[in-house]
């Protein structure tokens, strides 16, 4: 996972779907939750 564009903010929520061939942004945000345990927005804000 590419946690470190997330925290830095380096790339979009939509780009990071997209780079990790999903097809929408929901699908990125489910797969991220079911991952990491917490939403990206959530992820980004607590580091």
């Amino acid at each position: 996972m590419k946690e470190h564009q997330i925290i830095r903010g380096s790339s979009t929520t939509k780009e990071l779907a997209f780079e990790l061939g999903l097809d929408s942004i929901s699908s990125f945000s489910r797969f991220f939750k079911n991952n990491v345990g917490v939403s990206p927005s959530q992820f980004r804000a607590e580091n």
